[in-house]
């Protein structure tokens, strides 16, 4: 099939053809469609918030987002898409729909929390604490953070 995740990507699990379409334009569909433009892929990244990068660090947003201009990657905000086709995505944007043909359709549009292991070692263990993406899924910067300030909390 098309269609793989960014860690799929980033990982070097999976392949992708000539032409990538992302899906997903927060932090990671941003970086994965740099990674591929690095690699002479044409990526097209598909958002349906009316911003890139929304959640990329503000000072070094704009510098981001002019690194994947020069990458020559097209941005679509504003846009979510419908259905993954074996020839692209079909997006809807204000009411009217629109295709965008690729050959490989990478999702990247978020995580969710990874709770089992805590939750499976609740009463078993003296102390437990949650950090990082068992919370909800955030940077590692953010993990570190965490883990620091419980650190120093035991």
């Amino acid at each position: 099939k098309n269609v793989v995740t960014a860690e799929e990507v980033l990982t070097g699990q999976k392949e992708v053809g000539q032409s990538v379409i992302i899906a997903g334009g927060g932090m990671v569909g941003c970086e994965t469609a740099d990674f591929l433009a690095q690699r002479g892929k044409t990526v097209t990244v598909v958002e349906m918030l009316g911003r890139m990068a929304a959640d990329v660090v503000a000072t070094y947003r704009p510098f981001f987002l002019a690194r994947l201009r020069a990458a020559g990657i097209k941005m679509e905000t504003n846009a979510k898409v419908e259905e993954i086709t074996d020839q692209g995505v079909r997006v809807s944007r204000n009411g009217a729909t629109d295709f965008i043909g690729g050959d490989t359709v990478v999702l990247a549009m978020g995580y969710k929390a990874n709770k089992q292991l805590a939750h499976s070692l609740g009463g078993k263990v003296a102390e437990l604490y949650s950090v990082g993406d068992c919370v909800k899924p955030r940077t590692t910067k953010e993990a570190i953070e965490e883990g620091f300030r419980i650190g120093l909390r035991i």
